[in-house]
């Protein structure tokens, strides 16, 4: 909301307000991936999850004593089909 409000005020050049907007349409994708990850990963596991997106790399971070090879490669094989990341800038965290 805040950077929708800088991008009304005069104050700016078309550039800057162009480059504002590409900057908000890359968050709102952004965040975007993850809730529907986070979502994919929940229904297709059983187990809820945070998943943090930056750039080309990702974090899973999973509940406590919830981690084994299997589930490891569903989250892969979710993350690498629903996002441009690939499973060497993946990090999948359990929980202490």
């Amino acid at each position: 909301e805040e950077i929708k409000n800088i991008l009304n005020k005069d104050a700016l050049d078309s550039s800057e307000k162009s480059k504002i907007s590409v900057m908000l349409s890359d968050y709102q994708d952004n965040m975007k991936a993850q809730t529907d990850v986070e979502n994919l990963i929940s229904a297709k596991t059983g187990n809820e999850c945070l998943v943090i997106i930056n750039d080309e790399n990702c974090q899973v971070i999973l509940e406590k004593n919830s981690l084994d090879d299997a589930l490891i490669l569903q989250i892969t094989e979710i993350i690498e089909k629903n996002t441009d990341i690939f499973s060497e800038n993946l990090t999948i965290i359990e929980l202490k």
